[in-house]
């Protein structure tokens, strides 16, 4: 077995305890939301079917879907972590704190859909932000104490190339993180849009801000070294000084000595030194191999000799996957925030509202107590669901109908407000139009 791969194995088994306890809470709430799923809990709102029965089920759903997602990320950091040697030795605190953060977030995520699953009131959009928040404050503490690696960090060509590069971005980068977490509080309690706006650009700032920032000092840094390197070569170029007598009969010494030695083996060791490697070349006349050294007179494998040029190719590949890994999810981020659809399909006895991003829903006919159509639409805040710039979905909250569920375009003010079975449904379409085009519709099927 190779060596690195028997020190990993080390390591593994070494923090053995710490990944089987972690990996366990991370994983607590999926297995809380399968019991509950698997044993029909909340019986009264499976009961009561409809609007309630639909909406509770999304909820335990959507606790496992996030416990299993915090779970593949935990295993995917720890394994990368703990893979670079760099970390097992310098990276302790950093260790700790990747192991426990997405139980954290596991448990602190999933208690609150719990909470709104039981008829607790909680704000999940806000509760998460927070959490998110916290996290960049307390990574942006760490990350100035980060040492130079291939896994934790803000990891481009820049940083991984130059360890003062590295030190400074990371020093920017915390004070960044902070900053970008306190904003993303903050814009938690916003109101609506605002709101929606703030966070993103936050998220944004604290994503993009440090690599910039190490781009312009590496070019700093170059720019730097461009002019010492023109001042260096300005004063050789003034040439060498003369030397006196002394310094001439010495020289001409050694080389009458080195003659004379040449003259009596015939096979003089001749030597040329590298300038790029900064060791010298000895190669013997006479032998049919030639041996590379260094000044001690060591052997250079070629290992050794390509040792440049492997750690060039690892920086720029372990770069280009914390690239893309940036770009994917900034694309995503801005897919999520940007896209989505509601569309309502009409059957015989029922109507489905088929949602991007969210559970759909079927509403009865003959469940619908009333329906009402809302000029000015319906104010209310979300404490479950989904939302972004172009949707709003889930469970929200207003003090005139108290706990309801929304499936609403954010641009469209008119809304319809159903009334079933004690559950109150708003809906709307993509404009004004659409909206009143559903009520007419729906109306129809009603008086059916």
């Amino acid at each position: 077995m190779h060596r690195s791969e028997e020190d990993y194995l080390f390591i593994m088994k070494q923090y053995k305890w710490q990944i089987i306890l972690s990996s366990i809470l991370v994983f607590l709430p999926a297995a809380a939301g399968l019991c509950l799923l698997a044993i029909g809990a909340g019986s009264a709102t499976s009961e009561a079917g409809g609007i309630a029965s639909s909406v509770a089920d999304g909820r335990l759903k959507a606790m496992i879907v996030t416990s299993l997602f915090c779970l593949l990320n935990h295993f995917l950091a720890v394994w990368l972590t703990l893979r670079d040697p760099k970390n097992r030795k310098r990276n302790q605190q950093m260790i700790g704190f990747i192991f426990w953060i997405c139980p954290i977030i596991s448990i602190f995520s999933c208690g609150t859909m719990y909470r709104i699953y039981t008829g607790a009131s909680a704000d999940q959009g806000t509760g998460i932000s927070v959490c998110m928040g916290l996290m960049f404050i307390a990574l942006g503490n760490y990350l100035p104490k980060t040492g130079q690696n291939h896994t934790v960090g803000i990891r481009v060509p820049w940083t991984l190339a130059d360890e003062e590069n590295w030190n400074a971005t990371h020093r920017f980068g915390g004070r960044v993180w902070v900053v970008g977490g306190f904003l993303t509080m903050i814009g938690s309690f916003l109101p609506g849009a605002l709101g929606h706006r703030v966070v993103p650009a936050a998220l944004l700032v604290v994503a993009l801000a440090p690599i910039v920032y190490s781009y312009l000092y590496h070019r700093r840094q170059r720019k730097q070294r461009t002019l010492s390197e023109t001042q260096t070569s300005q004063s050789v170029q003034m040439g060498p000084k003369r030397m006196d007598s002394n310094q001439m009969d010495v020289g001409l010494k050694n080389a009458g000595q080195a003659s004379a030695e040449y003259d009596k083996t015939g096979n003089a060791e001749k030597t040329a030194y590298s300038r790029r490697a900064g060791h010298k070349k000895t190669a013997y006349s006479g032998r049919t191999g030639h041996e590379e050294k260094n000044a001690y007179g060591e052997s250079i494998s070629p290992e050794t000799k390509n040792a440049p040029l492997a750690r060039k190719r690892s920086i720029y590949a372990t770069s280009a996957i914390s690239l893309g890994i940036l770009a994917v999810i900034l694309i995503g981020t801005a897919v999520l925030m940007l896209t989505g659809n509601i569309r309502c399909e009409f059957a015989d006895d029922a109507f489905t509202i088929n949602a991007f991003y969210w559970d759909d829903l079927t509403v009865a006919y003959d469940e619908i107590d009333s329906l009402e159509l809302r000029e000015y639409g319906v104010p209310g805040y979300r404490s479950f669901g989904f939302g972004n710039m172009r949707l709003g979905m889930g469970t929200f909250e207003n003090e005139e109908f108290g706990s309801y569920t929304r499936y609403t375009y954010a641009g469209s003010r008119p809304c319809l407000v159903i009334e079933s079975g004690g559950e109150t449904l708003v809906l709307n379409g993509k404009n004004e139009a659409e909206t009143l085009a559903l009520y007419e519709r729906l109306k129809t099927e009603i008086s059916n």
